[in-house]
Order: structure tokens, then C-alpha cells, then sequence
């Protein structure tokens, strides 16, 4: 796995503390005490990106400054939290995303196979995740069996992943591996000065290997990231695999071999940048891959071109 440079986390909280500070600066000191506590918490993010907004939702607002003072939460380490307020507005699959709470025994279970997860994956999975420090849960709406390992985030929430209330160990090694990437690439983006890649967001006309609808390039760049490293944490699980978890490790393998072959296709609107990242990041995924059963593999990757072909027409 590629582990993006802490200095450029370390600079995007410092230019959010700076902002933060600048908002608060006309509150009470016993105010502005409550809220520096929090100034790392997502909902200060939220508050800031909203406050900096031309149309802004002074309810939102409102309601993210009092959550903020009267919530002390700790920001250095995963926490759950049952609040909508983390929830995004929307998310870009247009599925119906319904918050909801979890108990304290289901919590207990989370954190008891998250701290599984740690010790089972190490040093370098715990620095991957780190960059998490909030998970709620929701449920989807009409598609409950087909999303069993879904999650999302959204950058205006910073370190908030949502994810479905599966408190299985495989599904939480997923999606927190898989939200974790997600911000460690939306850093690379937020400090390269170009395009990563020309109209990245923009041009939405390529098949996706994840998903139904036609995708940007960006959304593909993503997904060989966040899959191919739940595809390499899969790998290194399979002593605890049941079938059903190893098919799943050939078939997202198989979508992220394409997903390369989609970009590598269209190098010619990747900057220096992204070919350099792409680069390590296949490399990385290519050693695991190249470890699997030839004729297993073959199978998945050509269920995955008949996706795709069946997204064409």
C-alpha cells in the first residue's frame, strides 16, 4: 500500500486550525476553550466549509457550533458517533442513505474486531486508518443484501466515514481501508497544484469497473487506490477467509486490473503526478496479484469484461 506523506495532513490541520481560530476569535474565552478541543472533529471541518460557502445554511451552522460546545470528543483516536450531523448532505451513488444508531453492545462488538483487525494487520494498517477518527453507521434504502459492505465519506467532513450497520471483522477492515484511501488521495489532489488529471471530475464518459453509471477518470483513479488496497488487505487475511470472502478478493483484484488498464489507456490526461503515484501504487498491487491462481483469477476478470461490455449496450 502507498502511504501518502503525513506532512501533507499535518498542512491541511494547520490551514483548518488557522481558519477555525480566525472564526472563533469573537467568542468567550471559556467558548473558544470548548471549542479548540474540538478543533480537530469533523464537524469543525463541516463548520468551516460551510461558513466559507457564498449560500450559506445559517441552521447548519448553528447547529454544528452548538454540537461543538457542548460535545467534548477526542480527536485522537476512531471514535463512534451516533449523530446525523455526520451524515453528508447526499452521496454520489443517489442511493437513500438513513442514518442510524448503534448500541452499546453493538458498539462493543465493533471496537472489539476493530481492535482484532489491528493486531491481526499491524503497524502499517493502523497508520493507513489513522486518518479516521469518526464512524456512524446507516442503513440503505431498498438495497439492503446488495450493499452489505457499503460505506462513504465526504471531504467537508473530514476523518467521518458512514459505513452499513455490518459489525462483521472483514466488512470494518473494508470500509475503514477503503474511506481511509479515499482521504489520503483527496490529499495528493488538495496540494497538487494541476489537475491530476485534465477534466478528472468533469468528463463523466467512462465505464467504471465498480460502478453502473458512466464515471470520471478521477472516480476510476480512486478506485484502483481504495480497491487495491482492500484488495492486498483481503490477501493478507486469507488464512481467515471463508469462500465467500475469497471470491470477493479475486473479483474487486480483477476490477482493479482493469481499472489500471482504463487509466494506463488514457495516460495521455494523467500529470506527472498521478503516472508517478499510479506507478507505486500498481506496483504494489501487481506483487499481490501476480500471487493468485492463474485459472481463478482468469474466471473474475473475465466476469468483469462481460460487465462491462453489458454496460455498453
Amino acid at each position: 500500500m502507498i502511504y501518502l506523506s503525513k506532512d501533507l495532513l499535518r498542512n491541511y490541520q494547520l490551514s483548518h486550525i488557522e481558519k477555525f481560530d480566525k472564526l472563533i476569535s469573537s467568542l468567550t474565552d471559556e467558548e473558544r476553550e470548548v471549542l479548540r478541543f474540538n478543533i480537530l472533529n469533523p464537524i469543525s471541518y463541516l463548520l468551516i466549509a460551510e461558513t466559507s460557502k457564498n449560500e450559506k445554511n445559517i441552521q447548519l451552522i448553528n447547529e454544528c457550533l452548538q454540537y461543538l460546545l457542548h460535545n467534548k470528543i477526542d480527536s485522537s483516536f476512531l471514535t463512534v458517533q451516533n449523530n446525523q450531523l455526520y451524515m453528508p448532505p447526499a452521496d454520489t451513488r443517489g442511493e437513500l442513505l438513513n442514518y442510524t444508531s448503534i448500541n452499546n453492545d453493538e458498539e462493543d462488538l465493533f471496537f472489539k474486531n476493530l481492535n482484532q483487525a489491528k493486531s491481526l494487520l499491524g503497524d502499517k494498517w493502523i497508520e493507513l486508518i489513522s486518518i479516521v477518527n469518526v464512524v456512524t453507521f446507516v442503513t440503505i434504502t431498498g438495497k439492503e443484501e446488495l450493499l452489505t459492505h457499503f460505506s462513504g465519506s465526504n471531504s467537508d467532513l473530514w476523518g467521518a466515514i458512514h459505513m452499513n450497520k455490518n459489525l462483521s471483522l472483514i466488512n470494518i477492515i473494508e470500509c475503514l481501508t477503503h474511506e481511509a484511501s479515499h482521504h489520503w488521495l483527496n490529499l495528493l489532489e488538495f496540494y497538487n497544484e494541476d489537475e491530476l488529471i485534465i477534466k478528472g471530475w468533469l468528463d463523466n464518459n467512462y465505464i467504471s469497473p465498480w460502478r453502473r453509471d458512466r464515471r470520471p477518470l478521477m472516480g476510476i483513479l480512486h478506485g484502483v487506490y481504495v480497491f487495491g488496497n482492500v484488495f492486498i488487505v483481503y490477501e493478507s487475511l486469507s488464512s481467515i477467509h471463508n469462500e465467500y470472502d475469497s471470491d470477493r478478493m479475486y473479483y474487486i483484484g480483477c476490477q482493479v486490473k482493469r481499472g489500471y488498464e482504463i487509466l494506463q489507456e488514457n495516460i495521455h490526461l494523467l500529470n506527472k503526478v498521478t503516472i508517478d503515484f499510479l506507478d507505486k501504487s500498481r506496483h504494489d498491487f501487481n506483487i499481490v496479484y501476480d500471487k493468485l491462481n492463474d485459472s481463478k483469477r482468469a474466471k473474475f476478470y473475465e466476469k468483469v469484461l462481460y460487465q462491462e461490455q453489458e454496460k455498453k449496450s
